[in-house]
């Protein structure tokens, strides 16, 4: 299939690759100089918009507006990647829909797309096939979703990644306190993900705030001097034990 991927950033770069990879055909755009009119829509079957958010309308409307202009809305669908923007930010127009890869993506680490779960959305028939279809092209795990049901999984893949990286980060600070770093814990966190193919993350919960053990946690509380990372723990700690 001949494909605009609009957006050469983590995602947006990984993405064209591996639609390359694929067999497609494949126009990578940067997001900033289509919007400064230097990058032109290619005519086309598809269009990925693969931007930040906080452009992603801006982005989405203005393929929309050229789509028609070039008068090929019934040819060309569009989609976006974003895991917590809704379907409508296309507005009115026809043959729309989400691409959304689910994964934390790094320029440093490429991204294999085989098992990776891609959760799509449509606003038609035509599109839900045309989109599961490149889908398929790249994974064997593709789902459908509808933003509602996307938004939610977005939440639950901020507190799987991005805070438990966070989590990561601050023992890092702790650990530089004791003239180490954060691959000290390192075996301990892949345990604690391997643990999770065989078990529930809460029947593989351990730790002082699972069993209870309230002096062993107030004397951490003690020792950890940053006032913002105290209240993490405390906050964490009194969820677990709940």
């Amino acid at each position: 299939m001949n494909i605009n991927v609009i957006g050469r950033g983590r995602v947006g770069g990984q993405l064209a690759t591996a639609l390359a990879e694929a067999g497609h055909s494949v126009r990578a755009v940067s997001g900033h100089r289509f919007m400064d009119g230097g990058e032109t829509l290619a005519e086309c079957e598809l269009t990925i918009v693969s931007v930040a958010d906080r452009v992603l309308e801006d982005v989405a409307r203005e393929v929309v507006r050229i789509r028609r202009a070039m008068g090929c809305e019934a040819a060309m669908t569009v989609a976006h990647t974003a895991g917590s923007i809704p379907i409508g930010v296309f507005g009115a127009t026809t043959n729309y829909g989400i691409f959304y890869p689910m994964q934390t993506f790094s320029k440093e680490r490429k991204v294999e797309f085989a098992h990776l779960p891609v959760f799509i959305e449509a606003d038609g028939e035509a599109t839900r096939e045309r989109l599961w279809a490149v889908a398929r092209t790249l994974s064997d795990h593709v789902s459908y979703l509808t933003s509602e049901q996307r938004n939610k999984l977005h939440i639950a893949a901020v507190f799987a990644c991005n805070f438990v990286n966070h989590c990561l980060a601050l023992a890092d600070d702790l650990l530089h306190e004791i003239g180490t770093d954060y691959h000290a814990v390192l075996p301990l966190v892949e345990e604690t993900i391997g643990k999770l193919h065989t078990m529930t993350p809460r029947e593989a919960q351990t730790g002082p705030a699972r069993r209870g053990d309230t002096n062993v946690m107030a004397e951490h509380m003690q020792m950890i001097e940053d006032e913002a990372t105290r209240e993490i723990y405390r906050l964490m700690s009194e969820s677990i034990n709940r």
